[in-house]
């Protein structure tokens, strides 16, 4: 089943809730309909600190 996603917090907002700071390419941009397939800002156990842009495949 098909799913969308929406990430519309602003960027200070997201850095400061995960201690993290945002580093992907291109910087962050929010979004209200994040489509299957499309990249997603995600933090990972390897990089706890940083905020990067994955494919979710």
């Amino acid at each position: 089943m098909c799913s969308r996603n929406s990430l519309f917090v602003d960027q200070a907002d997201l850095e400061g809730r995960f201690d993290a700071e945002v580093v992907a390419d291109g910087g962050y941009t929010p979004r209200y309909n994040i489509a299957p397939g499309e990249d997603l800002y995600i933090i990972t156990n390897d990089a706890p600190d940083e905020i990067d842009a994955n494919h979710a495949g």
